[in-house]
């Protein structure tokens, strides 16, 4: 049995990052995963606008598919083993 793999959201709130963190900030993000999310409606621009919404509906807006939402996860992963409490 395979463990699910946490929702975008959720690493988002585990991560420690303030909600006004700018997610162009996070480790590895490029232009490509980050102008998909800020065209979005509403803008996704922020650690806190992630929190919001959900893995199923990040992949459905246009520009965004599982390979960047796996690239923004392993950025949230990769700043939250860096935050400091």
């Amino acid at each position: 049995m395979t463990t699910p793999t946490p929702q975008a959201a959720d690493l988002a709130i585990a991560s420690g990052l303030p909600d006004d963190h700018s997610l162009k900030g996070l480790p590895g993000l490029t232009f490509h995963v980050t102008n998909s999310l800020r065209d979005a409606t509403p803008s996704i621009v922020t650690v806190g606008d992630l929190k919001g919404w959900t893995d199923a509906a990040l992949v459905q807006l246009p520009g965004f598919r599982a390979a960047r939402l796996e690239k923004v996860k392993a950025a949230l992963i990769a700043a939250s083993n860096g935050a400091t409490s």
